[in-house]
């Protein structure tokens, strides 16, 4: 017996031993997936990184990276200096943030370019509030597209926002426009492994929003479904080729997997100016 525990512990550390040996390179988890490579530095902004047997160095920004696992154990975690919150769903667009500062950019990955329009008029409506309605739907159309930053190109409504001179009758403009960006995308192989074989799944909820609104839009269904067709990666976004129930009124397309966790997956596709996101029930 006692020889038998003896032989059992010995399996365990040699079992250890060659785990061990095995990680031969460093683990570097960043916004668009995991790279096996050997770091060499870690700058203020940027970690330099080559690969086994190769004398090429690469660089990344930080902002691209969630952590490191080092050969050794050790793990490094990093935070995008902008504090950007990972957000779940369009109801959450007040923790989508605004930036003036390309640099801020770096190493996060755009999605798309956006705008937004707000006339005014009245005793009751002057330029502040025109402009910060504007930025609000900047932001709802962020988080709808799955992005938690704008980096703003143009704001019209920033210079007159607090001019008191102007006529009470007057319609005022604001115009804004910036580019949404994410500071982490959806891991095919994750979403792949969270489906797993199923392929069909009721939708309880759609919501769209376009310029012309200035809240989030709601359509309820009862229980309709949709066919998963097909999963597949391209400029590291993750897409699905879906077939929809004919009475849902939305003909087969190919939509984006903006998130997905237990009992929902939030998709999002485009019909001219409008941006819809359509909730499944995942389980």
């Amino acid at each position: 017996m006692k020889q038998q525990i003896t032989i059992a512990i010995f399996l365990t550390l040699l079992s250890s031993s060659i785990l061990g040996q095995s990680a031969k390179t460093d683990s570097i988890f960043t916004n668009t997936g995991l790279v096996l490579a050997n770091v060499k530095d870690i700058s203020l902004e940027i970690i330099k990184y080559s690969f086994p047997d190769e004398e090429l160095m690469i660089s990344i920004h930080k902002n691209s990276v969630q952590k490191i696992v080092f050969k050794s154990g050790r793990v490094q975690l990093f935070t995008n200096d902008l504090g950007l919150n990972m957000i779940d769903n369009a109801y959450e667009y007040e923790k989508v943030k605004f930036t003036r500062f390309s640099d801020d950019t770096k190493g996060l990955v755009k999605i798309d370019d956006i705008f937004a329009t707000m006339t005014s008029s009245g005793q009751f409506s002057d330029p502040a509030t025109t402009r910060e309605r504007g930025l609000r739907k900047l932001k709802i159309q962020a988080a709808m597209l799955g992005g938690n930053l704008v980096y703003i190109t143009e704001d019209t409504g920033q210079n007159n926002a607090y001019w008191s001179g102007y006529h009470v009758n007057t319609p005022r403009e604001s115009v804004a426009t910036g580019g949404v960006f994410t500071s982490k995308t959806i891991d095919l192989e994750d979403f792949k492994d969270f489906v797993g074989s199923k392929n069909e799944f009721n939708v309880y909820s759609s919501i769209y929003f376009a310029n012309n609104n200035t809240r989030i839009q709601e359509s309820n269904y009862f229980p309709r479904k949709v066919i998963f067709e097909d999963i597949y990666q391209e400029n590291k976004f993750v897409y699905v080729r879906l077939r929809a129930d004919r009475m849902m009124n939305l003909q087969s397309q190919t939509v984006k997997v903006i998130s997905f966790r237990k009992g929902n997956i939030t998709l999002q596709y485009r019909i001219d100016d409008r941006i819809y996101n359509l909730f499944l029930d995942s389980e």
